[in-house]
């Protein structure tokens, strides 16, 4: 989608539209990229909502609840500090399931900042699916999801990523899926920031083997994928290369001069 910039009436009403949509569809959950209501903004104390009560995670958990169905969505909440650049995941009755600030702000653009870097994974389970959460820059990073990996079956990614570096965002996403054997979601932003920055439509899924999956269906800035967790284990049963990773040697290999 493309957010109304930095204005969260707007985005929501946006959100929701889809959302319905979506619901009707039949789908379990609806993913939105990242700083979902406001686009990749730098105003982050301006925009910057409380961590125990943000207006933002009660809207989009009171449409859950309304139309059964997760909503996973990027919001900005206070931090330490600063502010974070978070994703918050909501189930069917609109509990709050998981919440991910981003590890990695990106520094290119001054993130840093602005936000306070994240300290922690964060899991979300809908149905017998697990999400491992990660925000747009930490796509960069693969050991973020290499440690991830064997407790997941799915690799979350919510993005502002802008047209000039898209060939890098799509080559990544498909690197992250073959080298973790599992599903990745890819979910960028479209249209333009505030800031002149172009996003053309770039989401993508993944399956275990890195295959990029056709939609089985569109509408509008909507598509919709069916993802199990089995196929994340019979991927893992045919090729069984995460059993040989050797973790240990690699950090005594970073640690040699």
């Amino acid at each position: 989608m493309a957010p109304v910039w930095e204005e969260k009436a707007g985005s929501f009403e946006r959100c929701r539209v889809l959302a319905e949509r979506a619901a009707a569809r039949g789908s379990d959950l609806v993913v939105f990229p990242e700083t979902t209501l406001t686009g990749f903004s730098m105003k982050a104390t301006s925009l910057a909502e409380p961590a125990a009560d943000a207006p933002t995670i009660r809207a989009f958990a009171d449409l859950a609840r309304e139309l059964r169905l997760a909503i996973a969505f990027g919001v900005v909440l206070h931090g330490r500090t600063r502010p974070t650049n978070s994703m918050v995941v909501v189930d069917r009755t609109g509990a709050e399931i998981a919440r991910y600030a981003k590890i990695h702000p990106f520094t290119f653009a001054g993130e840093d900042a602005h936000y306070e870097s994240g300290e922690r994974t964060a899991v979300a389970a809908v149905d017998d699916v697990v999400f491992g959460l990660s925000i747009c820059y930490d796509l960069r990073f693969p050991e973020l999801y290499t440690a991830a990996a064997e407790r997941v079956h799915a690799l979350l990614v919510i993005a502002n990523w802008p047209e000039p570096r898209v060939p890098h965002w799509l080559a990544l996403l498909q690197a992250r899926a073959i080298e973790n054997q599992c599903w990745v979601v890819g979910v960028n932003r479209t249209g333009e920031d505030g800031n002149g920055l172009h996003y053309p439509p770039s989401s993508r899924v993944h399956d275990p083997a890195g295959v990029q999956l056709a939609p089985e269906w569109r509408e509008g800035e909507l598509e919709g994928h069916t993802i199990t967790a089995e196929r994340v284990r019979e991927q893992r049963r045919q090729f069984p290369v995460l059993g040989d990773r050797r973790p240990g040697l690699y950090r005594e290999i970073s640690s040699q001069p």
